[in-house]
Order: C-alpha cells, then sequence, then structure tokens
C-alpha cells in the first residue's frame, strides 16, 4: 500500500485501469460461467424430454405386447410420425395403409398395414411414362424380375412399375405424382379398399402387401 501511495499519478491511474480490467474480466468469466451452467442445464433436460419421445419401435412394441393388431401399430406408426416429425396426412384407405407427405409431393411415405415393422419398397421418380419403360426393360435385360406394372395407381395418381429385389420385395419406378401446395386446404380422404390401388394395369401380384422384409 505503501507504495502505491508514494507512486506518481500517472502510475496509480495505470493501477486503477488494470484493477477495473481484471474486475471486467472476473464478471465476463461469471457470466460465461453461468451461461454455461444454464445451457448445460436446457441441454440435459432437452436430452431427458428427447430420449422420452415414442419412437416408431417403442410405439410398435407396444402394440405388439398388448397384442394390437396391425392396424393398430400402424395407427400408432401414423401418429409418431404427424405429432413427433410433422409429417401430413394426405390420403388413406382404412386401416390398411396411410400416405404422409413432408413437402409438395402428394406422399413421401406409406405406412402398410403389417403384424411387424419392415421395408415393403423404395420409389425412384423419372421423368416421364416412356423412363418408367426404359428403366423397366433396362432392368430386365440385366436379369432382374419384373414385380408389377405398367400401372396407375389410384392414391397419389402416379404411374408406376415395380420390380423384385434382391429381397423378394419391390423397388418402384414412378412419375406423375399429385402435387399439393403448401397453402393447399387438402382435405385427407379415406378410400374404400376395392377403390384404393390402381385404376388401370395389370392384375396385383397376390404377394404384393406381404412383408418380406421384417425386421426381428
Amino acid at each position: 500500500m505503501e507504495l502505491v501511495t508514494n507512486s506518481t499519478g500517472a502510475t496509480k491511474v495505470v493501477l486503477f485501469i488494470l484493477i477495473v480490467l481484471s474486475l471486467a474480466s472476473w464478471c465476463i468469466i461469471f457470466a460465461k460461467w453461468y451461461e454455461i451452467r444454464r445451457a448445460l442445464r436446457v441441454t440435459y433436460a432437452f436430452s431427458r424430454e428427447f430420449a422420452g419421445v415414442p419412437t416408431l419401435e417403442r410405439a410398435a412394441q407396444r402394440a405388439r405386447d398388448t397384442g394390437g393388431p396391425p392396424a393398430s401399430i400402424m395407427e400408432r406408426a401414423m401418429r409418431f410420425y404427424i405429432e413427433t416429425l410433422g409429417m401430413k396426412l394426405s390420403d388413406r384407405s382404412r386401416g390398411i395403409i396411410a400416405f404422409l407427405r413432408c413437402n409438395t409431393d402428394h406422399h413421401t411415405l406409406a405406412l402398410l398395414s403389417s403384424h411387424a415393422p419392415g421395408f415393403h419398397h423404395a420409389s425412384f421418380q423419372v421423368g416421364s411414362v416412356d423412363e418408367i419403360a426404359m428403366g423397366a426393360v433396362r432392368m430386365t435385360e440385366k436379369g432382374w424380375q419384373p414385380g408389377w406394372g405398367l400401372g396407375r395407381h389410384v392414391i397419389g395418381s402416379n404411374f408406376f412399375y415395380y420390380l423384385r429385389d434382391p429381397w423378394g420385395s419391390f423397388s418402384e419406378y414412378y412419375f406423375d405424382l399429385d402435387y399439393i401446395p403448401e397453402r393447399c386446404a387438402w382435405e385427407p380422404r379415406d378410400f374404400p379398399p376395392e377403390d384404393a390401388l390402381y385404376v388401370w394395369g395389370p392384375s396385383c401380384p397376390a404377394d404384393f402387401g406381404e412383408n418380406k422384409e421384417v425386421w426381428t
């Protein structure tokens, strides 16, 4: 203290500035520490809530555990995609199938009633009916087996052609799917099963609705 008292005015000013800067630094450190603590609390709270969200697997498992029918599993899955992921229902057919969207395409996901989770088919959009035919011919020439088509679906209105994939299920070429504008007042329709599959085309394969890729 004696050194400070006997120091020059300039030295006292420098010391005062250093003290102020030191206090400011500690205030900043404390503020950052508090901000980090608050961020961690929010992160932990989010993690706990996120972990508690009913996933599709949990929904399906609960339905199986309670002896729920396939339609019940599909309904639970549909609620998960709509309520948790924010997708929209476009159309459906009773408790058999539901078509959901996350953009302006009629559907980006379809849920088909089944006794267990699985994967039915992936769809690949092409630019015309001609391109569907060219893709079908090329795949057949390469030894892949036809699945179903050419035809036109009722729900979604798209042209389709299915090929058998290596697991016995399907891959689809499609074109001209229904377009639903973001602000369109679209009301989901519930089609009767006998009028939900296709407008025209060859007869549907008997095993088309089978779940050949059951997740165990």
